[in-house]
């Protein structure tokens, strides 16, 4: 992969706080995307987004504890990424 190939992009990580999830999430945000991540618990969620944001900017973090739907959870990253 090129870098900043998805430069511009969101990209949607589920099981972003561990293993290949995470992985995924600090390569792509490597590649210039624009990373939310979303896991069920907290601390390792923001373990990640520490990760990510020293590779390469902030991610957006959405705690599937507290959004229990996604509908919810897409309307706020759509504002948050405008």
């Amino acid at each position: 992969m090129k870098p900043n190939e998805y430069s511009g992009r969101t990209v949607f990580v589920p099981g972003g706080s561990m293993g290949l999830g995470r992985a995924a999430a600090q390569r792509l945000a490597a590649l210039g995307a624009h990373v939310v991540v979303f896991a069920r618990r907290r601390q390792p969620l923001d373990a990640a987004a520490a990760a990510i944001a020293a590779t390469r900017g902030m991610p957006r973090v959405i705690d599937w504890m507290m959004d229990r739907e996604i509908r919810p959870a897409q309307r706020r990253v759509a504002r948050a990424s405008s």
